[in-house]
């Protein structure tokens, strides 16, 4: 593929899964908890070199990682700079 398409392609799922995520915590907080639960699993065995996880192509791990452990990533940033006082509002 080319490479802006992948880009193109990478930013739309990015802010697909961002609205999504925020759909389903107003609607369903158990199933954000769930993400988190489920990204950080996958975080852990990838970083363990777990070699089920290892069989998987890259493509797949790519697309799998911006659907659960971005939404995570981005959950713990905003907690982080609500607890260091950055987003104060003044």
């Amino acid at each position: 593929m080319n490479g802006n398409i992948m880009i193109l392609l990478t930013i739309l799922i990015i802010v697909g899964s961002n609205l999504l995520f925020i759909y389903l915590k107003k609607r369903n907080p158990i199933v954000c908890y769930l993400t988190y639960g489920v990204g950080l699993f996958i975080v852990v065995l990838w970083l363990i070199r777990n070699p089920i996880i290892m069989k998987i192509p890259d493509f797949y791990l790519q697309i799998l990682g911006v659907f659960v452990i971005a939404p995570f990533l981005k959950q713990l940033i905003w907690l982080s700079f609500k607890f260091t006082g950055l987003l104060e509002r003044r």
